[in-house]
């Protein structure tokens, strides 16, 4: 069946014109129906920093990484609570932020 077509298409110029227009018709007319947004709205209540360190255990991610972390972060305004979690390999720390 697709052999038979792309037979036609060979065969027939005008047939393959006249479906190059009629897709590029097709994506002219979806692109403007298409919801496009410059600056879209979200809404940022919490953030979410992880850290990889490979071989490192909870302690030493603790005491390098979550600690410095929460340090940094600590003097922003507009901070509702901060969590750090240490584990094997990997530092997390997550900011939730006022409304």
């Amino acid at each position: 069946m697709i052999k038979t077509i792309i037979k036609n298409i060979l065969s027939n110029p005008v047939l393959a014109n006249i479906m190059m227009i009629m897709i590029l018709l097709a994506g002219y007319l979806s692109s403007q129906s298409m919801v496009r947004e410059i600056f879209p709205k979200f809404s940022l209540d919490v953030i979410t920093v992880s850290v990889a360190y490979p071989g490192a255990d909870p302690e030493e991610i603790e005491e390098s990484i979550c600690i410095r972390l929460e340090e940094a972060v600590e003097g922003i305004e507009g901070i509702k609570n901060i969590y750090s979690e240490s584990a094997e390999g990997m530092g997390r720390l997550i900011v939730e932020l006022n409304e």
